[in-house]
Order: C-alpha cells, then sequence, then structure tokens
C-alpha cells in the first residue's frame, strides 16, 4: 500500500488539508502541525540550495510533504517502526512522522534536509542504479543525520561494532534489513563509507562517481572511472581503515586513566610555567620602579 493511496483515501488523517503550497513546495498534514509546516516552509529554500552546492546538481521535481501525527498511521506508510520519515522520489514526496522528539526544530531540520537530498539525488539517478547504501550513505553525510531512524533510537547505533558485525556493502545494494540491529548497522556503515571516501578522495570524487550513475553506469565501473580504483579495492581499504580506528578506541578505553593523568600532568606544568613567567615579569617591574 503506497504512501499516495492512503494520502488520498483519507486513512493519514490528512484529510486532504494542504497546508501550504507555492510554485516550489506543498506541504499537507493535519490542522495541528501548522507551525511545523511553516517551519520547513522556512529552511526549505536554504536547505535546498545547501544540497545543491554540494552535489553540484539542481533539484528537478517540486516536492510534497506529508507530516503524519499518528504513529501508528505512519508505521502504516512506512512499512517500518525505527523510522521516522522517509522519501518516495518517483511521487517527489516525503513523508515525516511529527512526534515530540522529531518536532524539535534541529531535529526536524536535519531529517528534512536528508530526505530532500534523496529526492535531488533520484532526479537525477535511476533508483535502481544507485546503490541504497550509498543513497542512504550520502543523505546522512550530507544532513549530518540519520535522518530516517527514529531520533530516540537514534544513540543505539554508536554503541554497534561495525568490525565485529560488519554486513558488506554489496549486501545492502538493492535494500536494507529490516530488524532493529543490522538496519541501524546498515545505516551506520552506508554513512562511514562515504564519510571515508570523501574524507581521503575529496567531495569532487563523490560526484565523479555520481555523474558516472547518472550516465547510466553501475558502481564498479563508475568508481573504477572517478579513484583509478576498483570498488573492491576501495572497499578493502574502508575496512582496515574502520579496524585502525576499532583498535586505537580499544587502546584508548583500555587506558583511559592514565590518558587523563598524562593530561592533567602537562595542564599542570603549563599552569606552573605561566605562573613563573608571571612572577618574573611582575619582579622586572617592580625592579625597574
Amino acid at each position: 500500500m503506497t504512501a499516495w493511496f492512503l494520502l488520498s483515501s483519507g486513512s493519514c488523517g490528512a484529510d486532504d488539508n494542504i497546508l501550504f503550497q507555492d510554485e516550489n513546495l506543498i506541504i499537507s498534514g493535519e490542522g495541528y502541525l501548522g507551525s511545523e509546516a511553516k517551519y520547513i516552509r522556512q529552511i526549505y529554500p536554504e536547505a535546498k540550495t545547501e544540497i545543491e552546492k554540494i552535489l553540484g546538481w539542481k533539484l528537478l521535481s517540486k516536492p510534497t510533504v506529508l507530516l503524519v501525527g499518528n504513529r501508528a498511521v505512519f508505521e502504516k506508510l512506512s512499512g517500518s517502526p525505527f523510522v521516522s520519515a522517509f522519501a518516495m522520489p518517483s511521487e517527489h514526496l516525503i513523508v515525516i512522522h511529527i512526534s515530540p522528539m522529531t518536532s524539535r526544530l534541529p531535529i526536524l531540520n536535519d531529517t528534512f534536509k536528508h530526505e530532500l537530498c534523496h529526492l535531488l539525488l533520484h532526479d537525477h539517478v535511476k533508483e535502481q542504479i544507485i546503490p541504497k547504501w550509498l543513497d542512504e550513505g550520502i543523505c546522512q553525510w550530507i544532513s549530518g543525520t540519520l535522518g530516517e531512524i527514529m531520533a530516540g533510537d537514534a544513540a543505539t547505533i554508536s554503541r554497534i561494532n561495525m568490525v565485529r558485525s560488519l554486513i558488506p556493502l554489496r549486501q545492502l545494494t538493492a535494500s536494507f534489513p529490516r530488524d532493529k540491529d543490522s538496519l541501524f548497522l546498515a545505516y551506520k556503515e552506508s554513512y562511514d563509507f562515504v564519510d571515508y571516501l570523501t574524507t581521503h578522495y575529496g567531495t569532487k570524487s563523490l560526484r565523479s562517481i555520481l555523474q558516472y550513475l547518472e550516465q547510466g553506469d553501475s558502481i564498479d565501473p563508475a568508481v573504477s572511472k572517478s579513484l583509478s580504483k576498483s570498488f573492491q579495492d576501495v572497499h578493502e581499504e574502508w575496512v582496515n581503515d574502520m579496524q585502525k580506528r576499532s583498535e586505537w578506541l580499544v587502546w584508548a578505553s583500555q587506558n583511559l586513566y592514565e590518558i587523563i593523568f598524562f593530561i592533567m600532568a602537562v595542564l599542570s606544568i603549563l599552569a606552573f610555567v605561566r605562573l613563573r613567567i608571571r612572577r618574573t615579569r611582575y619582579t622586572g617591574e617592580d625592579d625597574d620602579d
């Protein structure tokens, strides 16, 4: 059952209530969500410009944003109890569940930006061409948030050890797992790979990969043409980098007290040196008098 079917049938509770509409944007939802609609209307131009600047593409579609206050209804739309928003690029549609958590303006801002990123990507790259992990990874990287994951559950992701339970990215090409832990791991991996890619190869390389995908290439030739390396080689580099970071975190956690003691000792020495310099300066001034 699609979101548009539920919307048109009135099952979503929106009652075809248009909260805002102009030549660039439509926002629909329950009437009591007017303040959230107003906020999205205000941030839309800046969010659109920011995403366009990063990716080097223009948003071609006119987004429709559906705000849903009822969690049970939203889950019928999304098909998952673990997300708070989703996009349907083929329909130019963004659906956001407005809860006490997602109604907080910073979270609503990041969530909307994340979903808007999906629409822009698919204005230029067909859904069956761009891998799911790249799609989600880019939108997390741009918005600075998991976006679709329920805000209250997002903290769980920081505790997931990717190295121990890594899902090969090729298994995340068409879809993500449905169980909670695997789903969260898939999101975390997707973001981490895109972050690694942009950190080590630059944003221009990411844009180049997307341009080849736009032309119809699959991910393997797109990466090879852009980075002069195979996707498998880059994937292995990323895994090795993860392992090094994981080892460093383990070492840091095992030596936490020693690290804190060392830092405090250095700060004490610096404070003592500053005190001696001040005393010397004051003594010199007294001698001059």
